[in-house]
């Protein structure tokens, strides 16, 4: 689709579901994203961004902020999506005070923090976010660099013109959320294992991917919307542990290549290995090695397309042996490391 068409077509549906991104296109090819494209679609969106390496004046003027593909398309029920996998190569913050009716943000690989209302949320792979904001409500998401984020949203805009598609419900009655208005739940994981198989659709026409990609979408709506979600159980998470919770998560976010055992990260912790491991799921979504397994994968990922061997990019990650990091990749990723070279 030509960025005219994009514009005229989408310009009154509801930014926020583009906060958690970045401006797309309609483009299904991977491109780099720089500090300029996401400032031109924030003047266009009423979006700030912000870009704390490059005030503190790293790297170039208009620095390259991630790498990656983004698909969008309009739902007949009028909800917009947006599905985008990117590798995140500078750390930046987007605020927005737009309005819209319903909004959800489903993280399969990577994580996001987000406030919203003055509430503070992490939410990891494995984890969704549904809410509504009304008039003066400020969303805020803060995106750390190296990671590969892939995320799916779904929102509802408050306002629409008559040249919007007609919805089969009002958006003021649909969907009501329970309170709180924000809720964090986890995806059911035979979903989130779908989720994060999109990339192995590839060679599927057009309407395949459209027609499986809005399935995905619909069951995620119906378990987002009611009650059966799972929360997420974070609130008996004292500030001091989630700190110190966060320390670990930096430490191998770091330097994942590293031999870690769950003694060590757990003394990180100030916590006993078990309290630690059950906490840091709780938080984050999933185990530790887990965690750190996609952390050395996502690091891989990286040195592949800088064009080191794949032998090269398993002994820098952390892996001992090329095989076992081949096969881990192909799981991961639905491709072998030496199609990235």
């Amino acid at each position: 689709m030509e960025e005219n068409d994009y514009n005229s077509q989408y310009h009154s549906t509801n930014s926020l579901l583009r906060i958690l991104i970045v401006p797309a296109h309609s483009s299904s090819s991977l491109r780099q994203l720089s500090v300029a494209d996401l400032q031109g679609f924030g003047e266009r969106f009423g979006i700030d961004f912000q870009f704390p390496r490059l005030a503190a004046g790293a790297g170039s003027a208009n620095p390259v902020v991630s790498r990656g593909r983004v698909d969008e398309l309009t739902l007949a029920s009028g909800l917009h999506l947006t599905h985008s996998s990117l590798d995140i190569l500078q750390p930046y913050e987007s605020l927005s005070t737009r309005n819209t009716s319903f909004f959800l943000l489903a993280i399969m690989e990577g994580s996001v923090a987000i406030s919203i209302a003055g509430q503070q949320h992490i939410v990891p792979a494995g984890m969704a976010l549904t809410t509504r904001l009304a008039v003066g409500s400020r969303l805020r998401a803060a995106h750390r660099c190296n990671q590969h984020l892939k995320t799916l949203t779904l929102a509802l805009d408050s306002v629409r013109t008559s040249g919007d598609m007609p919805l089969p419900w009002s958006p003021d009655s649909f969907p009501h959320l329970p309170e709180p208005i924000t809720r964090l739940w986890r995806i059911p994981p035979h979903l989130h294992q779908a989720l994060r198989q999109l990339h192995t659709w590839q060679r599927m026409n057009a309407l395949q991917r459209r027609l499986l990609l809005e399935g995905l979408a619909l069951q995620l709506l119906a378990h987002g919307i009611g009650d059966s979600a799972e929360p997420a159980r974070t609130a008996a998470l004292s500030p001091d542990e989630r700190g110190r919770l966060e320390k670990v998560r930096l430490q191998i976010d770091g330097a994942p290549g590293l031999d870690y055992a769950v003694s060590q990260l757990a003394g990180l912790a100030a916590m006993s290995p078990s309290s630690f491991r059950g906490k840091f799921r709780q938080m984050f979504g999933m185990p530790v090695f887990d965690y750190l397994r996609d952390r050395r994968l996502a690091l891989a990922r990286q040195y592949l397309q800088q064009g080191y061997s794949v032998q090269q990019a398993a002994h820098l990650s952390g892996y001992r042996h090329a095989t076992n990091f081949a096969t881990a990749f192909r799981k991961h990723y639905g491709a072998t490391p030496s199609s990235l070279n």
